[in-house]
């Protein structure tokens, strides 16, 4: 399926057959799915079916969580269980990785916040670790789960510093699958740079995975046939003020990316470059703290 007017139609539909009536009788359900979806509902769960990936989307789909958050949160919780850090006093069911039924159940007693264990992790997992333990492996970043990547340093570097901590802020995964030599001061400055256009496309409500097609020249184009004389200069400056506005913002909030506390499963899991050091990350996110005081000192 596609969006209204979109030649692309990059949106997925996956089709599963269940039983209802006791069973006489099956209906074909129609569900939405993209790669993040497979990643936190399917292999995060270690779920490998195809029709039991599509019951869990389907099934947080109805009851109104996010997706990835969901399933970041099922994994905690399974590992905290494997662990010992909680029972299935807390679970209420034995949550076991490739068990769809369970997981099933349990997004509901999620969206429900069936106990005091599901209501704590309805505020994420960052604040049930915080309650429960397992901090080290409670993949969030500042408190946002983290989506299905783990490409390198751009990617973490991206998600802490980002305005939204998401991948689709600078593409950190995009920077790190792109690089053929580490170069940490490019890769900060490669970041920043995207995040700025980025705030410039998303302002033209331009969908990012056509985002290479539009470059300045051809924005520039488009917007001169809607009516507006703009300069690339100009948009530019217009880039600018999305992003020092968003940068003042979370700093009125009280964030300061220096502050942000990393779990340790980040750092002892190798990534596609292999595994990363807390102090280059810590170093490369100062670095990008700087570039966004010198933006902010700007005047506008």
């Amino acid at each position: 399926m596609a969006c209204t007017g979109c030649p692309v139609g990059c949106i997925h539909i996956g089709q599963f057959r269940r039983k209802f009536d006791d069973g006489y009788d099956y209906e074909s359900v129609n569900v939405a799915y993209d790669y993040e979806l497979i990643y936190s509902l399917g292999t995060l769960l270690g779920i490998s079916k195809t029709d039991e990936v599509l019951q869990l989307i389907e099934a947080v789909e109805k009851t109104g969580l996010d997706a990835i958050s969901a399933g970041v949160a099922l994994a905690w919780a399974t590992e905290c269980l494997m662990k010992g850090i909680v029972t299935e006093v807390e679970t209420i069911l034995p949550l076991t990785f490739g068990d769809s039924e369970n997981y099933y159940q349990a997004i509901r007693y999620l969206a429900s916040r069936k106990n005091a264990f599901y209501q704590a992790l309805g505020e994420g997992t960052r604040f049930a670790a915080a309650r429960f333990g397992g901090e080290g492996f409670a993949l969030q970043v500042a408190g946002n789960e983290i989506p299905g990547y783990h490409t390198g340093y751009a990617n973490l570097v991206g998600l802490t510093v980002g305005a939204r901590h998401s991948h689709l802020c600078n593409a950190g995964y995009a920077v790190d699958q792109s690089i053929k030599t580490f170069d940490e001061n490019k890769m900060v400055d490669t970041l920043f740079d995207e995040e700025l256009e980025r705030c410039l496309l998303n302002s033209l409500v331009i969908c990012l995975f056509a985002r290479k097609l539009f470059n300045r020249e051809t924005v520039l184009k488009a917007l001169q046939a809607a009516g507006y004389s703009l300069t690339d200069d100009a948009l530019t400056m217009i880039a600018k003020r999305i992003y020092s506005t968003k940068l003042r913002l979370k700093e009125k909030l009280g964030f300061d990316p220096r502050q942000v506390e990393l779990p340790k499963r980040f750092f002892k899991t190798p990534s596609m470059h292999g595994t990363l050091e807390s102090s280059i990350v810590e170093r490369m996110i100062n670095q990008y703290v700087e570039k966004c005081s010198v933006l902010l000192s700007e005047k506008f």
